[in-house]
């Protein structure tokens, strides 16, 4: 994303201090000057002079005498464009640019003249941009006249820093690179040249050369605050999120009292994945400033994703107690009450918060629409189609071609069955998002769901031939493998494991596809080669113990599977429904009750969690609890089971009844 930085232009006039002081010209009247001087000899004389007195601190005479000499010798451009000098030196900018232009009609070429009026409108341009925007023609002007004077003045530190910013003002930010980088290579030592050439760097879309210069200017200058913010900025953008938040550190040691670079810290720790390490950063800023309702929003975040969800929810209900009317709290809390998948306390939570009368004053409010999509996506996962579709639409409407809300609508028109809205909408989607390729995966899902998985594979294959992208892939090879084309699934894995070597979702796909094919020696050599790089993988762990169960086999080792995968993710309803049927075909009723129920309840539509307390419940004797366990089954998704089964299962126990 270019980068528009503020144009600074500090006023250079005197970076290379006053003119060297001349010893004192012979004192003298005009009426003693001698006959036989020569009028260009008499302006030299008053050249002299005038440098003479300015250094004395007699700014006034210095300009009498320049006055003089330019009146003696008319040809002159140096004496006006001295007489410019002394006027910028002044910070008189009206009469320096007047007195340069007069140079200037002496002598276009006069390199002096045209640094005075470069530089001077410089300074002009930063001290009026501020609060509006800047005057391209002044802007022009100041870079057209540097230019000119840049060959003259080769060496001129203050001239190369003022040309690389009104490049970057304009902005040009080939030019300034190239500025920027001769200064940067001669002066190395020059750190605000430094983050000048990184914001070019960055403007011209090479932010990985960005930042190496700025790693290489705040190893330089550690204490150099602008140069880290901006080095934690361009990490942060380039999703290199563990580096951002060291820089966001080191320039929060530079200023102590900054809230803010705390707060950007703990954000980019959050998305590195350490959640604990941004929890310590949040409690400490909390600590200070009790009332701060973003930091302890963000606090409250953190502990959910440290999966402290007893103390998540305590600091969101703080939030709300400080802004009673906000959305910022009740949409802490919903998360919290999502993640333990209580979606009708997510319900109760938001419906009062995001009434429809509140959306003509909600247009733009991020927190406003995320909360309307936390909202439908409750309503989803409770089976309520309808109020999950119209919330979407609803979230749509505040924010016409927003993707996500586009995305959750077009899922809620799968999860409802009504798969050509759900292709129509990611369709769409797609058009306004071209690089998005959730959309893509949305549509393939829709017609592999209506019978279409030719048109499915299709779509992916297009999609994938412009380029290689993990999860297309992962869904191209679902469909393949649904369709029991095992060869073409498994060349897809291949592929994909070779363009991503480092991606566990790959290899884990692997094993599930091979216990699709029932190969199940081949599926645990898979898993066990995901859990040898990552022992704490829990679908890996769920999966390999889930495995174990159907098999009947090793059955304390799959319970110790699914344990482990459960510390990872605790609560997890698939997790606990693995645990409640590895208990249950264990015969250890109460065990398989206690993890089966919360998972029921949590995943009302999952034809496979209801079939398997249907189960349950029926040896323990509870007959209309495990027909209407099944019933719920044959109502659900219909996902792996066999509905014929489920059916003769609710006729036996009707007729027992």
């Amino acid at each position: 994303m270019p980068v528009s930085p503020v144009l600074i232009v500090p006023l250079l006039f005197s970076m290379g201090g006053q003119p060297a002081r001349p010893a004192a010209p012979p004192a003298r009247t005009p009426s003693a000057r001698p006959a036989l001087v020569t009028a260009r000899a008499g302006a030299y004389y008053d050249f002299l002079l005038a440098r003479h007195l300015e250094s004395e601190g007699d700014v006034d005479g210095a300009i009498a005498a320049l006055g003089r000499a330019a009146a003696a010798d008319p040809a002159s451009a140096e004496v006006r464009a001295e007489l410019a000098s002394l006027y910028a030196r002044q910070n008189r900018a009206d009469e320096a640019i007047a007195a340069a232009e007069t140079a200037l009609a002496v002598d276009p070429d006069n390199a002096e003249a045209h640094w005075v009026i470069g530089t001077v409108t410089a300074a002009l341009l930063q001290s009026g941009q501020e609060g509006g925007d800047v005057d391209g023609a002044a802007l022009a002007r100041a870079i057209d006249h540097l230019e000119k004077a840049r060959p003259a003045r080769t060496y001129d530190l203050g001239l190369l820093l003022t040309l690389g910013r009104l490049y970057l003002a304009r902005p040009d930010y080939p030019k300034a690179v190239d500025v920027l980088t001769g200064l940067v290579q001669r002066e190395p030592g020059v750190t605000e040249a430094g983050i000048l050439l990184a914001q070019a760097l960055e403007g011209a879309g090479r932010r990985g050369d960005a930042i190496r210069v700025l790693e290489s200017t705040v190893s330089m200058e550690p204490r150099f605050f602008r140069a880290w913010v901006l080095m934690a900025d361009l990490l942060e953008r380039d999703h290199r999120f563990k580096e951002a938040a060291a820089a966001y550190e080191q320039a929060a040691v530079q200023n102590p009292r900054s809230g803010e670079l705390r707060m950007r810290q703990a954000s980019a720790l959050l998305a590195s994945g350490a959640p604990q390490a941004a929890r310590d950063v949040l409690e400490a800023l909390v600590k200070a400033s009790p009332a701060d309702i973003v930091a302890l929003s963000m606090l409250s975040e953190a502990q959910r994703q440290a999966k402290d969800l007893v103390a998540a929810e305590a600091t969101a209900r703080r939030v709300v107690a400080l802004e009673p009317k906000g959305v910022r709290g009740p949409y802490a809390v919903a998360l919290v009450l999502e993640q333990r998948r209580d979606f009708a306390g997510v319900v109760r939570t938001l419906e009062p918060v995001v009434a429809p009368a509140s959306d003509a004053t909600a247009a733009g409010n991020r927190m406003y629409l995320a909360a309307l999509i936390r909202l439908g996506y409750a309503y989803q996962e409770l089976g309520q189609f309808e109020r999950a579709v119209a919330t979407f639409e609803r979230a749509r409407g505040l924010a016409p071609g927003e993707g996500l809300a586009d995305l959750y609508l077009a899922q809620a028109q799968i999860a409802a069955g009504r798969y050509d809205a759900a292709i129509a909408i990611a369709r769409e989607g797609a058009g306004r998002n071209p690089g998005d390729t959730r959309f893509t995966r949305l549509e393939a899902q829709a017609l592999r769901e209506s019978d279409r998985p030719e048109e499915a594979v299709r779509l992916l294959r297009e999609r994938l031939s412009r380029g290689p992208d993990v999860s297309l892939s992962l869904a191209l090879a679902t469909v393949l493998g649904q369709a029991r084309r095992w060869p073409e699934a498994h060349q897809v894995l291949d592929e994909a494991e070779t363009a991503f070597a480092d991606d566990l979702d790959v290899p884990f796909q692997r094993g599930a596809l091979l216990e699709q094919q029932k190969r199940f020696a081949d599926a645990e050599r898979a898993f066990r080669g995901v859990l040898a790089r990552d022992p704490h993988h829990a679908p890996t762990l769920n999966y390999l113990g889930y495995m174990l169960v159907e098999q009947g086999q090793r059955l304390d080792e799959a319970v110790t599977l699914i344990e482990a995968a459960l510390a990872e993710d605790a609560g997890n309803p698939s997790y606990l429904d693995s645990l409640g049927w590895a208990w249950f075909r264990k015969g250890d009723l109460a065990k398989a009750r206690a993890s089966l129920e919360p998972a029921a309840a949590q995943l009302p539509r999952n034809s496979v969690v209801q079939d398997h307390w249907g189960d349950v419940l029926s040896a323990l004797e509870e007959r209309e609890a495990a027909v209407a366990a099944w019933e719920r089954a044959v109502a659900g998704d219909g996902d792996q089971v066999d509905l014929a089964a489920i059916r003769k299962k609710i006729e036996n126990a009707r007729r027992r009844r």
